[in-house]
């Protein structure tokens, strides 16, 4: 048996896309547009800015929804799969994730926190080595793992 969520779902995790954009005034703000037009939510964004070109990291509520609406937009984007994971509501709660992941030695590749609060703790989004095996360390620790479907009750 896979590792599961709260709700019942194997092997949790969430959809990123990354939206390639240039570096020109209101890309953003293009990009979110369609999104609200598609009437999906944005629970995650981070962005990674060069000269030429930016990319725009997005966790939404509705995966499906948000990238037909992209493309259709003509954004270049890709996947990418993350484990979301509750923060306690602790002052050490995002270091004892860390140093779990540490012990295990898993490689946390980038990280950025959700706007949302979809079960009513804060969240953050990692982008580690092992989905899986991050997932069970985390679990075996005692922390709470979303799925894309979790995210779908806030849309």
């Amino acid at each position: 048996m896979g590792l599961r969520t709260d709700r019942e779902y194997d092997e949790p995790c969430v959809h990123q896309l990354a939206v390639f954009m240039h570096n020109r005034i209101g890309q953003l703000r293009d990009v979110l547009a369609r999104l609200e037009e598609a009437n999906v939510a944005v629970h995650a964004l981070s962005i990674v800015d060069a000269v030429d070109y930016a990319v725009a990291r997005l966790v939404t509520d509705k995966i499906d929804a948000a990238r037909r609406a992209l493309k259709e937009a003509g954004f270049p984007i890709t996947e990418t799969m993350l484990l979301a994971v509750e923060i306690p509501d602790d002052r050490g709660g995002l270091l004892a994730v860390t140093r779990a992941l540490l012990a295990a030695e898993i490689n946390i590749h980038y990280a950025y926190p959700l706007f949302t609060r979809p079960r009513g703790h804060g969240v953050v989004a990692l982008h580690i080595d092992s989905l899986s095996s991050a997932g069970k360390v985390l679990e075996k620790q005692g922390f709470g793992l979303l799925d894309d479907r979790d995210l779908e009750v806030m849309g």
